[in-house]
C-alpha cells in the first residue's frame, strides 16, 4: 500500500475537525428538536471529509478504490440526515416514522452494498482508472447506471429538505431567519461544489471539491451554534405555541425595547410590526400613558388592567415575568395579556341574576374559572357560618376538610368534563369549627358559544339525616349482636338438652324390652310412641342446634377422602324405607368410576338424605330419581347431586323462601306432611361451608329438581393456601 502527500489534504482534515467539533456539542444537546439528525449529519460530513484524505494519500489504484469505497458511508448517509433534520427543526417530524426512515434507507443501503461489490457488475463504477496529469497522482472514473440513481436520490432529499428551510426562512422573524440562512449558506456551498465535480467544471482534474466545501459549511453550522443559538432557540416553538396563542405576548430587551410580539399583542396594540418591533415600549402604548408609568420597572407582578379606547373598553389579565439567559443573566421581560372582557361582563351578569337564589333554602355558590366565589345566597351562611362578605373572592377550600380540596377539586374537574356535573356528599367544617356533611351537585354554566364561564354549586346539609342513619346502624349491629348472642347460647345448651332426651329414649327402649319378656304386650305401643316422640324431639333439637351453630360460626368442617359410590350405596340402603313408605320408587343414575372427594363426609350425606327425604315425603307413588356426575370448570373438579321427584311441586313464591329457617311452603303442608323448616336451610348453609350450593327448579303439580353442586376438594376453594399445601403433602 503506498501513500503520497498533497497539500489539498490540509483543508479537507480542517473541514473534518470543525464537523467531529459540531458532532459532539449537538450531541450534548440531542434532546433539542434537531440537534440527532444534525450530529448524523456533520459525523457523515467527517467520514466523507477523512476518506477523502486517504483516498487523496493512496499512491496505488487498490488503495484509492478502497478509501473511495469507504467514502460512501458518508455520502450515503448526508441527505438522508439532513431531511431529517430539515423536517425536525421545521416542525415536521411526526413524518419520521421507522417506516419512512427504512423506506429513506433504501436506496442508501443498496448504494452500499453495490459500492463493494462493484467489481462484480460495474453498476456504480463502470471503468477505474489512475490520472497522473495533474498535481497529484487521481482516481479517473467513468460512473455506471446506479451512481445516477443514487445521485439523484440524494439531490431529491437534499432539495425537499432545502425547501423546508426555505419556508421556514420566510416565515420567521429576524434571528429566526438568520438560522436559517446560515443553515442555507451551509449546505449550498457544497451542493453547488458537488455539482461542478460532477460535470467536470472543475479547474482541477479528478478532483472533488465537495468534501471542501464541508469546512464552509462546517463554519455556517457553527455560527448558527454559537451566534444564533440554534438548538438553544427552537422556531417550532414559537409558530405552534406563541403566535397560535389568543393571549397576547410582548417581549422587551433591557432597554424596554419591544423586540418581538405575536399577532395577538399586535391586534391589541393596533399597530403594524414594522411600527412596534425595536421601538420603546412608552413610544408604542403612548395612547395608555398611565399603564406605562405604573409598569415601567415592574419586573414581576400579575394583575388586571382596563385598556380604554375611543369607544370600548377592555379588560385584560396582565403578567409581567423576567426573562433570563442560560447564565441567569437578565435579558428582559415577558409580558402576556389576557383577554377577560367577557368574563368580567359574565361575572357581573351572573350576580345580578343570582339575586333569585336568595329564596331557596339550600346554598348556592357560584364560582369563576380561578376557582374564587363571585357570589352566594344567604343560605350559604347558614350552613357553613360565613358570611357573603367572607365568602366574596375566597376559594371554597375555606370550609373543607385541610389537605382534601386540591384533590377534590381536581375530582370535579374531571367529573364535569366526562359527565356533564359532579354530585356527591362533602364533609364540611363550619367557621366555628364544627363539623357536618352536605350533598352537592356542580355544574357548569356556559355562554351562547357553548364556553365555560363558570360553575354553580348546590349543597344541602344531610348532617342530622346522617346522624339519625349512624343511629339506625347502630341498632342494626346491636340487633345483630343479641341475635348471635342468642346462637351462641343455643349452641352452648347442646349438650344440656340431648342428654335428658338420650336417657329418656334409651329407657323407653329398655322398658318396651321388659314389657315383651314380662308378657305385658299392651305396653308396648304406648312406650313405642314415647320413643317415636323422643326421636323426633331429639331430631328437632339437633336441627335447632345445628341452625344455632352456623350462625354463631362454631360449625367445624371436619373433611376427609371418601369414596362416592361407597357413601351413595349408605345413603340408599338408609332412605330406602322412606321411598317405599309412599309407594315410590328410587332410582340412581351414576358413572361406572365415581372417584373420590375431600371434604366433610358426614355433611354431604346429611344434606343428600334431606333433599331425599323430602322427595319421599312430598310424593305418591311415584319416581325419586339421584344423579350424580362430575365436571370440571375453571381449574375445579365439581360433583353434581341432582334430585328429581314427581310430586306435589311448588310455586315460585313458595321457592323464593323455601331455604329460611324456620319456613315451610305453607301451614298446609305443615299440618299435613310435619317438620320444622330447617331442614333445607341446615342443608344449603352445609353446602355453602363446603364451597358449593343448592339450587331449585319446581312446579305445582309439576314436581321438584334440587341440584347440589360441591368441590370434589373442598380445601381448594375454603381453606387457607397454607391448610391447603400442608393437606396436599399430607396426602
Amino acid at each position: 500500500m503506498k501513500w503520497q502527500y498533497t497539500s489539498y489534504m490540509l483543508p479537507l482534515i480542517v473541514a473534518a475537525g470543525v464537523s467531529v467539533a459540531i458532532v459532539i456539542i449537538s450531541w450534548r444537546r440531542r434532546t433539542a428538536p434537531g440537534a440527532l439528525p444534525l450530529a448524523i449529519l456533520t459525523l457523515a460530513v467527517a467520514e466523507w471529509s477523512i476518506g477523502y484524505v486517504l483516498e487523496l494519500g493512496g499512491g496505488d489504484l487498490s488503495t484509492k478504490i478502497f478509501w473511495g469505497k469507504v467514502e460512501y458511508l458518508g455520502i450515503v448517509t448526508l441527505p438522508v440526515a439532513w431531511l431529517a433534520f430539515a423536517l425536525q427543526f421545521s416542525n415536521q417530524g411526526k413524518w419520521l416514522t421507522r417506516r419512512n426512515l427504512v423506506l429513506l434507507a433504501l436506496v442508501p443501503s443498496i448504494t452500499l452494498l453495490l459500492i463493494w461489490t462493484n467489481q462484480l457488475h460495474g453498476l456504480v463504477w463502470r471503468d477505474i482508472a489512475l490520472d497522473a496529469s495533474g498535481p497529484f497522482l487521481a482516481l479517473d472514473v467513468s460512473y455506471g447506471f446506479w451512481f445516477w440513481v443514487n445521485t439523484a436520490y440524494a439531490y431529491v432529499l437534499l432539495l425537499t429538505g432545502t425547501v423546508l428551510v426555505i419556508r421556514m426562512l420566510v416565515r420567521s422573524s429576524n434571528l429566526y431567519r438568520r438560522q436559517a440562512g446560515m443553515l442555507l449558506i451551509g449546505l449550498m456551498a457544497p451542493w453547488v461544489s458537488n455539482g461542478i465535480y460532477l460535470f467536470d467544471l472543475t479547474p482541477i482534474p479528478n478532483l472533488d471539491l465537495t468534501p471542501f466545501a464541508f469546512t464552509l459549511s462546517g463554519l455556517a453550522l457553527a455560527s448558527s451554534l454559537f451566534l444564533f443559538r440554534l438548538l438553544d432557540i427552537v422556531p417550532v416553538a414559537r409558530w405552534a405555541v406563541v403566535d397560535s396563542m389568543s393571549d397576547g405576548v410582548i417581549v422587551l430587551d433591557t432597554q424596554n425595547r419591544i423586540v418581538d410580539l405575536n399577532p395577538a399583542a399586535r391586534r391589541i396594540i393596533g399597530k403594524t410590526i414594522t411600527k412596534i418591533i425595536g421601538q420603546t415600549a412608552a413610544a408604542v402604548l403612548a395612547q395608555w400613558p398611565d399603564l406605562v408609568e405604573r409598569y415601567h420597572d415592574t419586573m414581576q407582578t400579575q394583575t388586571e388592567i382596563i385598556i380604554e379606547r375611543s369607544e370600548t373598553q377592555q379588560n385584560f389579565d396582565m403578567q409581567i415575568s423576567p426573562l433570563y439567559d442560560r447564565h441567569q443573566r437578565l435579558t428582559g421581560r415577558l409580558i402576556v395579556l389576557r383577554d377577560i372582557t367577557e368574563r368580567k361582563r359574565t361575572e357581573k351578569e351572573l350576580r345580578r341574576q343570582a339575586l333569585t337564589f336568595e329564596n331557596i333554602s339550600d346554598s348556592v355558590i357560584l364560582t369563576n374559572m380561578d376557582g374564587l366565589i363571585i357570589d352566594a345566597n344567604s343560605a350559604t351562611g347558614k350552613i357553613f357560618g360565613y358570611t357573603k362578605a367572607e365568602a366574596l373572592g375566597k376559594s371554597p377550600a375555606m370550609w373543607h376538610l385541610p389537605g382534601k380540596y386540591m384533590s377534590l377539586k381536581q375530582e370535579i374537574i374531571d367529573r364535569i368534563a366526562q359527565e356533564g356535573r359532579w354530585m356527591g356528599e362533602l364533609n364540611f367544617i363550619r367557621k366555628d369549627d364544627s363539623k357536618g356533611i352536605c350533598e352537592a351537585i356542580i355544574v357548569p354554566l356556559r355562554d351562547e358559544n357553548g364556553r365555560q364561564i363558570a360553575t354553580i354549586g348546590v349543597s344541602r346539609d344531610i348532617t342530622e339525616r346522617k346522624q339519625a342513619e349512624e343511629a339506625l346502624l347502630q341498632a342494626k349491629e346491636a340487633a345483630k349482636a343479641a341475635n348471635r348472642a342468642k346462637s351462641v347460647f343455643l349452641a352452648n345448651m347442646g349438650h344440656e338438652l340431648r342428654t335428658p332426651l338420650t336417657v329418656m329414649i334409651g329407657y323407653s327402649e329398655m322398658l318396651q324390652d321388659e314389657a315383651v319378656d314380662s308378657g305385658y304386650a299392651n305396653f308396648v305401643s304406648p312406650l313405642e310412641k314415647v320413643q317415636a316422640s323422643g326421636n323426633h324431639l331429639l331430631a328437632l333439637i339437633n336441627n335447632i342446634l345445628d341452625i344455632s351453630k352456623i350462625e354463631a360460626g362454631k360449625m367445624d368442617l371436619a373433611p376427609r377422602n371418601f369414596d362416592l359410590s361407597i357413601l351413595i350405596d349408605d345413603v340408599a340402603i338408609f332412605i330406602q324405607p322412606l321411598i317405599d313408605k309412599n309407594g315410590n320408587s328410587l332410582q340412581i343414575e351414576r358413572p361406572t368410576n365415581l372417584g373420590f372427594m375431600h371434604t366433610d363426609q358426614l355433611k354431604v350425606r346429611q344434606a343428600l338424605l334431606n333433599l331425599l327425604n323430602n322427595a319421599a315425603k312430598f310424593t305418591e307413588q311415584g319416581q325419586i330419581t339421584l344423579a350424580i356426575t362430575r365436571e370440571t370448570a375453571n381449574g375445579v373438579d365439581w360433583v353434581n347431586f341432582e334430585i328429581t321427584d314427581t310430586g306435589i311441586g311448588m310455586a315460585p313464591k313458595q321457592v323464593a323462601h323455601l331455604f329460611q329457617p324456620f319456613t315451610q311452603a305453607d301451614d298446609t303442608t305443615t299440618r299435613k306432611y310435619g317438620g320444622t323448616g330447617l331442614g333445607l336451610a341446615i342443608s344449603r348453609r352445609f353446602c355453602q361451608m363446603m364451597g358449593g350450593d343448592i339450587t331449585v327448579r319446581s312446579e305445582i303439580d309439576q314436581g321438584s329438581t334440587f341440584n347440589v353442586r360441591l368441590p370434589a376438594d373442598t380445601a381448594i376453594l375454603c381453606a387457607e393456601p397454607a391448610q391447603v399445601n400442608n393437606r396436599k403433602t399430607q396426602d
